[in-house]
C-alpha cells in the first residue's frame, strides 16, 4: 500500500473517531438540558401535593380614581386588557368605582402573565397604564381626573351611557370575560378513569369563554357561556357539565343545554335535580352531537382524517340574587367542570382535587389507578399523582390520538416534577425543544 494512501486512511479513521466522540458528548449534553426527559407519564416523580391548576392564578385587582382635588370619584369605568388595546390587547374585565373611588375584584390569569393594561376614559380623555402583576396583585391609581356631570344616563343606573355596555338596561352595565373577549381557555380530559388511560388528553377537548355580566355595583347578574367541543378522541359517548358553587335558590334559570329526553333530570329552572349545589349539564352525549367523520371512530384527533367543524353551544344563566365576584370558594377555573362517561351519569371525571357532584359514584375512588381520598379532599389523582383532566389557559393544541401529552410537550415532565415552579409556559412556548409538532394534532 502506498504511504500516501495509508496516511489518508489513518486521517479518515481519526476523523470518524472524533465525530463519534463529539456525538456522544453532544448526546450527554442534550440529556442534561434541564427539562428534557424521556420518562413516560407513569415514571414521573410528582409531589403528592402538587397543585395541577398552577397554570393559572387568582389575581386581586385594586384600582382607585381620584379627582383633581384628591376626592374619590364614583362610577369611573376601568377596562383591564391583556396588553395595550392600541397594539391589539384584548378586553378581559371591566367595572366601575364605588363610593370610595375603588374598583376591586379578582380575576383568574395565566401564571405567565407579567403585565396588564388598564384604561379609563374620563371627561373625553383616555388614560392608559401598563401595570405589573406582583405577588398575585394588580394595583393602580388614577388621580387628577376631572369630574363630568353632564353625561347622559338613559337607564338611570348611575353609569353614564358612554361607559355602559347596556345603556337601556337598568340591571346590566358591564361585560367581563374569562379569559377575554376574543379568546378561549381549554379543558382536556382522559375518560378511562379510574384506569390510567393513554394520557393523550384528547378524549374530550372543550374550549370555553364566560361573560360575567355585572351591574353598576359590579355584581354578577347574568352569565353567558360559549362551549366549543373541539375533539372527541374516544369510542365512548361522554357528556359534559359543570358545577357552580352556588345554591340553586340564588339562580333563576339556565338556557341552552342540549339533552336527550329521559336521561338527565332537570328542575323547572334547567338545573340538574338531586344536587345541593347548582349543576348545569351542557350536553349529555358528545358522541351523537359531534359525530366522527365518515368511516372514522374518533373526531379531530387523527391527522389526515377528515376534519369536523367543532360544535358550539351557547348557555345563559340568569341569577335571581346579584352576586359579587369572585364567589367565595371558587378556584381557577372558577367553576367545577367534569365529564361523565358513556351514558353512566355516576362516573364523573373532574380536574384534580376538584370534588365530585352529588351524583358521582364514590365507591370508584381508590380503585384501579385512582388514589382519591375524600377525607383529605384529594380527588382524581392516580397513585403517582397524575390527573385525568387539565385546565389550560388560552389557546392549546392537543396531542394526536394515542400520543401522551409529554411526548408532544417536551417540558411537561420538568414542569410537573418541579411542582409547577419551572417551565410554566410548557404548553404555549413554541421555541425549539419545547414541543414535538409531529405529535400534535393538526388538520
Amino acid at each position: 500500500m502506498k504511504p500516501g494512501l495509508k496516511l489518508n486512511i489513518f486521517r479518515i479513521l481519526i476523523l470518524v473517531f472524533l465525530l463519534g466522540t463529539w456525538n456522544s458528548c453532544k448526546k450527554d449534553e442534550d440529556e442534561n438540558i434541564p427539562g428534557v426527559s424521556d420518562k413516560t407519564m407513569d415514571q414521573l416523580l410528582i409531589d403528592r401535593l402538587f397543585n395541577w391548576s398552577m397554570v393559572t392564578q387568582n389575581v386581586g385587582i385594586s384600582i382607585k380614581a381620584l379627582s383633581t382635588a384628591g376626592n374619590p370619584l364614583r362610577f369611573v369605568r376601568f377596562n383591564v386588557y391583556t396588553s395595550s388595546p392600541l397594539s391589539g390587547g384584548i378586553l378581559m374585565f371591566c367595572g366601575c368605582t364605588d363610593n370610595d373611588g375603588l374598583y376591586e375584584t379578582t380575576i383568574p390569569l395565566p401564571v405567565t402573565t407579567e403585565n396588564v393594561t388598564i384604561v379609563t376614559t374620563y371627561n373625553n380623555e383616555s388614560i392608559e397604564k401598563n401595570v405589573p402583576v406582583l405577588n398575585m396583585k394588580i394595583s393602580a391609581l388614577f388621580d387628577g381626573l376631572i369630574p363630568d356631570t353632564t353625561r347622559n344616563d338613559a337607564d338611570w343606573d348611575g353609569v353614564p351611557d358612554i361607559f355602559d355596555d347596556y345603556p337601556a338596561d337598568t340591571i346590566k352595565a358591564f361585560n367581563s370575560y374569562i379569559p377575554n373577549a376574543a379568546g378561549f381557555n381549554h379543558l382536556i380530559f382522559e375518560d378511562d378513569w379510574p384506569n390510567s388511560g393513554d394520557y393523550d388528553f384528547n378524549d374530550m377537548v372543550i374550549s370555553y369563554r364566560f361573560n360575567l355580566i355585572t351591574n353598576f355595583q359590579n355584581q354578577v347578574v347574568q352569565v353567558k357561556v360559549i362551549l366549543i367541543t373541539e375533539a372527541t378522541g374516544t369510542l365512548q359517548h361522554d357528556g359534559f357539565g359543570f358545577q357552580l358553587l352556588l345554591d340553586t335558590v340564588l339562580l333563576k334559570r339556565v338556557y341552552g343545554s342540549r339533552l336527550k329526553p329521559g336521561f338527565i333530570h332537570v328542575d323547572d329552572k334547567g338545573f340538574e335535580t338531586g344536587q345541593r349545589k347548582a349543576v348545569v349539564i351542557a350536553f349529555d352525549d358528545a358522541g351523537d352531537m359531534f359525530l366522527p367523520p365518515s368511516g372514522g371512530k374518533v373526531t379531530n384527533t387523527v391527522s389526515g382524517s377528515p376534519y369536523v367543524t367543532p360544535d358550539t353551544l351557547f348557555l345563559t344563566i340568569d341569577l335571581k340574587d346579584h352576586i359579587s365576584f369572585p364567589v367565595s370558594g371558587l378556584g381557577t377555573p372558577f367553576f367545577n367542570p367534569f365529564i361523565f362517561v358513556n351514558g353512566d351519569r355516576t362516573r364523573e371525571i373532574h380536574l384534580p382535587d376538584y370534588p365530585p357532584t352529588d351524583k358521582a359514584d364514590s365507591t370508584l375512588f381508590g380503585t384501579f389507578s385512582d388514589n382519591s381520598n375524600p377525607i383529605i379532599y384529594r380527588y382524581y389523582k392516580s397513585r403517582n399523582n397524575l390527573p385525568w383532566a387539565l385546565h389550560i389557559p388560552g389557546n392549546f393544541r392537543y396531542p394526536k390520538e394515542g400520543v401522551a401529552i409529554n411526548q408532544a410537550y417536551l417540558m411537561f415532565n420538568a414542569w410537573a416534577e418541579m411542582s409547577g415552579w419551572g417551565f410554566k409556559d410548557w404548553y404555549q412556548n413554541t421555541s425549539a425543544g419545547f414541543r414535538n409538532n409531529s405529535m400534535i394534532y393538526s388538520h
